[in-house]
């Protein structure tokens, strides 16, 4: 299975990609806990409950798994996982920015 990473986690696997294999009937939740086994770098960021970790994305073959199965979502070994940590969003205190409550620039 062609497993890719990006960001913080393409870091601590030192890849931007790798080949595994699991057993038949593996799904993203087995793989995923395989990882954190793997990478000490990882455990505990991508499965919480039982379930992919809140704001981590990840993709089989494209689609979100949030959108399938989520970790019970079955593989094969011609499948591509994608695993993506969470991305944070923009600034909003505008005050970092020179601009005041009302989002303008100050003078």
């Amino acid at each position: 299975m062609q497993l890719r990473f990006f960001a913080n986690y393409r870091a601590e696997v030192g890849r931007k990609e790798i080949q595994r294999v699991y057993p038949d009937g593996s799904t993203v939740g087995d793989v995923l806990l395989a990882l954190e086994a793997e990478f000490p770098g990882l455990e505990g960021e991508l499965v919480q409950d039982g379930a992919v970790r809140e704001q981590t994305g990840v993709l089989k073959n494209g689609r979100d798994v949030h959108h399938l199965q989520g970790t019970a979502t079955q593989l094969e070994d011609t499948d591509r996982l994608s695993v993506f940590p969470p991305v944070a969003g923009g600034c909003r205190d505008h005050a970092m920015h020179g601009r005041g409550a009302t989002g303008h620039r100050s003078r």
